[in-house]
Order: C-alpha cells, then sequence, then structure tokens
C-alpha cells in the first residue's frame, strides 16, 4: 500500500479546495478573515443559546451539562459522518474515475475515509469550539479551559 497513491486520490478529491498557491494573498487573507469571522458569529449564537438555557429554562451551566452537549454533537457528528460515507461510497460520481486509476480498491477506500475525516472536522470545527468557547465566557473559566479546548478540538 503506497502512501504517496493515497494521498494523491485524497488530493483528487478535495480538488481545489485547499491549493493556497494558486490563489493570491489577498483571496487566502480573505478566507481565514471570514472564518475568524465565522467563528466568532457562532461562538455569540452559542452564547445567546446558553443564557436561554440558563435563563429560561433554570438549567446550570455545569460541566455535566457541557458533557451532555459535547457528546450529543459528537453523536450528531457520527450519524452525519455515517450518511456521507455510504453516499461517498457507493452513491459518488468519482469512483469509476479512482477505481480506473493504478491504486487498489483498499486505497481508494482509505482515501475516502481520510476525505470524509477532513469535510466532517471542518464542520466540527464551527460547532465545537465556539461551542467550548461560549461555555467558559459566560461560566468566567480561566485562561486554561480555553486553551485546553482548543487543543480537545483539533484531537
Amino acid at each position: 500500500m503506497g502512501f504517496y497513491r493515497i494521498r494523491n486520490l485524497v488530493l483528487l478529491q478535495l480538488g481545489n479546495r485547499f491549493k493556497l498557491a494558486k490563489k493570491g494573498i489577498v483571496a487566502v487573507s480573505l478566507t481565514v478573515v471570514l472564518s475568524f469571522v465565522g467563528l466568532l458569529a457562532m461562538t455569540g449564537v452559542f452564547i445567546g443559546l446558553l443564557l436561554v438555557f440558563k435563563s429560561f429554562f433554570y438549567i446550570p451551566l455545569t460541566r455535566n451539562f457541557l458533557f451532555f452537549l459535547v457528546v450529543l454533537i459528537q453523536f450528531l457528528n457520527i450519524i452525519a459522518l455515517m450518511s456521507s460515507m455510504i453516499t461517498s461510497l457507493y452513491g459518488s460520481k468519482d469512483n469509476p474515475i479512482l477505481l480506473s486509476m493504478p491504486a487498489e480498491g483498499s486505497e481508494v477506500f482509505y482515501s475516502k475515509l481520510i476525505v470524509a475525516y477532513i469535510n466532517e472536522f471542518i464542520k466540527s470545527l464551527y460547532i465545537t469550539l465556539p461551542l467550548m468557547l461560549g461555555f467558559g465566557i459566560l461560566c468566567g473559566l480561566n485562561i486554561w479551559f480555553f486553551v485546553a479546548s482548543a487543543i480537545l478540538t483539533f484531537i
């Protein structure tokens, strides 16, 4: 099994989404700024939702509540990943192209898994990290919570 063949298959499936060298510095900067603004907006949305839970429903913002929300998000991510994997493995239009390349079927399968993981990670990043940031801001937690949240989001 060749690492380089799997890498090439992954890059073929991802397309031009991550080719920053071909984009100008303005486009890359704009993408980074808009991503950061999107994370801040989602953090604001989660702060609002957590305030609604705290004020109107009288649900205390404890670590058990945060644990429940994280487990719920992970459960929903697993369901979304299974759905996208079934679509990617059986209904994708690029399967005949990828399988006709000089690669084994297992390498195509592994590349599909990697692409699905990258896509779900990016989706999860815009939900999990703002939730943790909003929770930390509302509860007045120290800086180590935010550092640990960022590290755990990327693991």
